[in-house]
């Protein structure tokens, strides 16, 4: 988004993107991260295998705690990003005001439900706190740590989300879906 588009936002649309774009950062970061590593924690296990005829029983399984990783920290981005799939085949004929009041509603229940999954999911954390992997010797809490991580950037995501729909509702129709539309790219 240039600049010009940016500075034509109303204040709250500028006001949330500014203050969640390091949050998003850091989860994209994580992404690049994770994905590296289970990369090569592939290509090290092909090699071994293959090449070496050795091998080396950690790689796989740290290719798997990076591929859930991988798989956690994508979802508030997905969210944030308004690229999770949904059925609209009843929104689109919709006026916007009520496009953006029932995708509000839809995103406060999809915020409360994600929270209190990864709420759940800081018990399970706990269950499972003395249980380690069999090679590299990782707590299981560690790994899932990621679903809370994951499920709670969600969750923020999704009232944010929903935040905006419900202040885009007061806008006119044209000039909320060209808020909409910049604020999904």
């Amino acid at each position: 988004m240039t600049e010009k588009q940016k500075k034509s936002l109303p204040w709250w649309t500028r006001a949330t993107e500014e203050q969640n774009d390091f949050i998003l950062k850091i989860f994209r970061w994580g992404i690049i991260v994770t994905f590296t590593i289970m990369v090569i924690a592939a290509l090290l296990q092909v090699i071994s295998r293959y090449f070496f005829n050795y091998p080396l029983g950690w790689t796989g399984e740290l290719a798997q705690i990076m591929m859930i990783w991988f798989a956690f920290l994508t979802v508030p981005v997905l969210v944030r990003r308004r690229r999770l799939m949904r059925v609209d085949a009843l929104l689109i004929q919709l006026s916007p005001y009520w496009r953006n009041c029932a995708n509000g509603i839809v995103n406060l229940f999809s915020a409360a439900c994600l929270g209190w999954i990864a709420i759940l999911s800081i018990r399970l954390m706990k269950l499972a706190g003395t249980q380690v992997s069999t090679a590299l010797k990782i707590p299981y809490s560690y790994i899932y740590l990621s679903f809370t991580v994951g499920l709670f950037g969600a969750a923020l995501y999704f009232l944010v989300c929903s935040f905006l729909d419900f202040l885009t509702m007061r806008t006119a129709g044209a000039e909320a879906d060209l808020i909409q539309r910049l604020i999904d790219d």
